[in-house]
């Protein structure tokens, strides 16, 4: 069972210990109020902690989260909350 499969089962079983009767049809995803292409330069930070490339930087209310262009693996999404 994939992770995303198993992630649905979970959900379905708190809606019922919950007695919510709404059903998860697809896989909830993230809603971006904004999102912008940028390049992550070899200059200060980004060259510290290897961010270097295309990403597409996506925000919310309560987080930044860089999104690498072209990968799909677990290493592609860096989140920062956003305070206040």
């Amino acid at each position: 069972m994939s992770s995303e499969e198993e992630m649905n089962e979970w959900l379905r079983l708190m809606n019922q210990l919950t007695g919510s009767e709404e059903e998860l049809e697809e896989p909830t995803k993230p809603h971006f109020e904004h999102i912008w292409m940028v390049q992550a330069l070899n200059k200060g930070l980004g060259s510290k902690v290897n961010i270097l490339g295309q990403y597409r930087l996506c925000l919310t209310s309560k987080e930044i989260t860089l999104l690498k262009v072209g990968d799909e693996g677990k290493n592609s999404e860096l989140k920062f909350p956003v305070c206040c």
